[in-house]
């Protein structure tokens, strides 16, 4: 298992912060009813809070801050729109 050790911020006295990812059950599996995507979104959404919530009060804020920038570059190309003349219309 691949561990990353980080500062946590506690003013003068900096410690390490401890926030362990370990392998769990895995994604469920839902039957395909009529509500399977909004179980997946939900299971999806809380598992997301959770780590956020770790990062936020284990994190010093500038790492957060930077942490927060880098993932959104990862994923710009997800919010880019097109312009009128890039549609082709």
């Amino acid at each position: 298992m691949k561990r990353i050790i980080l500062v946590m911020a506690d003013g003068d006295k900096a410690q390490p912060a401890t926030i362990e990812i370990v392998k769990g059950a895995g994604i469920p599996q839902f039957l395909a009813d009529e509500n399977f995507e909004a179980k997946y979104a939900i299971f999806y959404r809380n598992q997301a809070q959770s780590l956020a919530d770790a990062l936020r009060f284990s994190l010093p804020g500038g790492t957060l801050d930077a942490l927060t920038c880098i993932l959104m570059q990862r994923r710009a190309s997800l919010f880019r729109v097109p312009l009128y003349e890039e549609v082709g219309t």
